[in-house]
């Protein structure tokens, strides 16, 4: 069972594997189960025959107008379509089931309510805690020292005792679990981003090649007719 799991995740990252956009550790360990496993072994050989064959043919085949047709073509596809018909089976399902999409929206709204509370409650717009703090219980004073406060202290003025409201020491803890919620987000939103950008190359060159494909099998049908 173990065995099954890990041919499949090679199978997800065949392709980043014959392009060498693993990290070198990766890239160690997957050289070392391709060759201790015949099934690995088979598609990395199928895998890159395919592509030497894409490569020996030669790029005048197809003219220039067509070809920018067909890639003109490939861009006008949505993002899902796109990698549905450039990667195999298993990859679709992995990531374009009815649970990751409904995943993925949720994140972006969460994501999308967690920089609003943030600007909501920035903590610029909050008292400092420091102007609030209690002061320190002191001695009742003596009769004489009550006296000379009096004589002090201008009449009709009271000197003015600091407090620290409660729902500033609230706001703030919430703040902070704020910044923290959001910063988390953005990562993981950055981290996603850069998949899809890099899933969004592999879609773009697998559909051309399969078109090209398509029409090279469409030209030896007519030209052995």
């Amino acid at each position: 069972m173990q065995s099954k799991l890990v041919c499949e995740e090679f199978e997800r990252k065949m392709w980043l594997f014959i392009d060498k956009s693993l990290t070198e550790e990766e890239m160690r360990y997957w050289e070392r189960h391709t060759r201790e496993c015949a099934l690995c072994s088979s598609r990395l050989l199928e895998a890159k025959d395919t592509l030497s064959l894409y490569e020996s043919i030669p790029m005048d085949d197809i003219e220039e107008e067509t070809f920018n047709v067909m890639i003109k073509k490939a861009a006008r596809e949505s993002l899902f379509s796109r990698l549905r018909s450039g990667f195999p089976r298993t990859l679709n399902e992995y990531l374009f089931d009815g649970f990751f999409r409904k995943f993925a929206f949720g994140g972006m709204a969460l994501s999308a309510v967690l920089v609003i509370l943030f600007f909501m409650y920035k903590p610029e717009s909050l008292p400092e805690l420091k102007k609030y703090s209690a002061p320190r219980p002191e001695r009742a004073p003596l009769v004489s020292q009550n006296i000379a406060d009096k004589k002090e202290t201008p009449a009709g003025q009271m000197r003015k005792t600091e407090v620290t409201p409660a729902k500033y020491e609230w706001k703030d803890r919430r703040t902070a679990l704020t910044i923290r919620h959001v910063s988390a987000s953005l990562a993981r939103l950055k981290i996603k981003k850069e998949n899809y950008e890099r899933l969004d190359d592999w879609a773009l060159q697998a559909m051309a090649l399969k078109q090209k494909m398509e029409f090279m099998k469409t030209e030896l049908t007519k030209s052995a007719m």
